[in-house]
């Protein structure tokens, strides 16, 4: 379950320095389910449209993410659902804005028919300064 957190955020990082809306669309076949959403810190839901709209937006620049930790993983339902929790090391910039975030997320993971895992929901919580 940890590198596939790992890989995950690795990929998305990878897309967000990009802008290439194929890379996107190919991160998302790997580690989502159709019909998967995101919750923002702002809690607005965001969908694999809207996500994409975000990661390949001009106004938004990503430096660097890390996963920090694997904090939980609880699976459930006959070891078909996984919850899980993890921190990671955002920094990235907004219209210009620098924001260097150690954010913390839940998500909620579904093991395909080929064994594979996939996102079905991820919460994002709103950013803390990293421990200087």
């Amino acid at each position: 379950m940890n590198d596939f957190i790992s890989a995950s955020i690795q990929e998305n990082s990878v897309v967000f320095k990009s802008k290439d809306v194929a890379k996107f669309d190919s991160m998302w076949d790997k580690f989502w389910v159709e019909g998967a959403f995101m919750i923002r810190p702002s809690g607005n839901p965001l969908t694999k449209e809207s996500w994409r709209e975000m990661v390949t937006a001009k106004d938004i620049s990503m430096e660097s993410t890390e996963l920090k930790s694997v904090d939980s993983v609880n699976l459930i339902a006959e070891g078909k659902v996984a919850v899980v929790t993890c921190t990671a090391h955002d920094k990235f910039s907004y219209k210009g804005t620098p924001n260097d975030d150690l954010a913390k997320f839940s998500g909620v993971l579904e093991k395909q028919a080929d064994g594979a895992w996939k996102f079905v929901h991820l919460h994002r919580a709103t950013g803390q300064s990293p421990p200087k």
